[in-house]
């Protein structure tokens, strides 16, 4: 019979050599993790890289915006100006502070722009750029409240208008601004005005200096003297100028 103690002390290393390979095969699931953790971290990557593509995007523009809002192409031309840039930050970032702020930037200097228009008297010039403004920012109160300033402007400057035709021009002086509102129309008051001028000419001898905004507008000016100095024809040049004016000089 074999010893006893031979046989267990067999046993035991047959069952340590067992847990031993057990133990042996059980690093690798311990692996797992970090490879799982390698590969979960490639999108991440590749998601901070589009984020950071999509912010490179928008600094571009609104550089170029920015430098279109600059050279005062606030909604022209087509798809180069201000306008468009800002909307397409705002396409990429709705709540993006720098385009809603230019946005507002171009309403203002449309208004502006109107206004020293108004100021200067050219109502004409204003309310092209209300229109244009209207475009893109349609029922817009500041925009509302020029169009009613550049109508009560052009009342008030109609009224003052008439008065000045309806006068007698002065004997004494040489030089006779045309009122710009109703030269546009070409009013009846207007030409009955340049009739009176006509009139001293005829009589003096003068010769005459057209300030006209146009070549077609002082055209129909000297039309207006000659037709009222039937026999007569009045002597004189015509000038192109933003006010329109007529100016006497000594006889030929």
């Amino acid at each position: 019979m074999l010893d006893v103690r031979v046989i267990r002390v067999a046993n035991l290393a047959v069952v340590f050599a067992f847990l031993t390979a057990c133990g042996s095969q059980q690093v690798k699931p311990s692996e797992q993790p970090v490879a799982a953790a390698a590969q979960i971290s490639k999108p991440v990557a590749s998601a901070a890289k589009a984020k950071s593509a999509k912010e490179r995007v928008i600094d571009e523009l609104l550089a170029s915006a920015q430098q279109a809002f600059r050279d005062d192409k606030l909604t022209t031309p087509s798809h180069d100006n201000a306008y468009d840039q800002f909307q397409s930050v705002l396409a990429l970032d709705p709540a993006n502070s720098s385009a809603r702020a230019g946005v507002q930037a171009i309403l203002i200097s449309y208004a502006e722009w109107a206004r020293n228009a108004i100021a200067s008297g050219d109502y004409a010039g204003a309310q092209g750029y209300l229109n244009q403004a209207q475009l893109y920012f349609p029922a817009n109160p500041l925009l509302m409240e020029l169009q009613q300033t550049i109508a009560k402007a052009k009342q008030q400057r109609k009224q003052q208008e008439q008065v000045v035709l309806a006068q007698e021009p002065p004997a004494e002086r040489t030089e006779f601004s045309l009122p710009g509102l109703a030269l546009s129309k070409k009013s009846p008051a207007v030409a009955s005005y340049l009739a009176r001028i006509a009139a001293r000419v005829k009589e003096s001898g003068e010769s005459v200096m057209i300030y006209a905004r146009s070549d077609a507008e002082g055209r129909w000016i000297y039309q207006q003297m000659n037709n009222a100095t039937q026999g007569y024809r009045v002597r004189g040049d015509i000038r192109v100028a933003s006010a329109p004016k007529i100016v006497l000089l000594p006889p030929l």
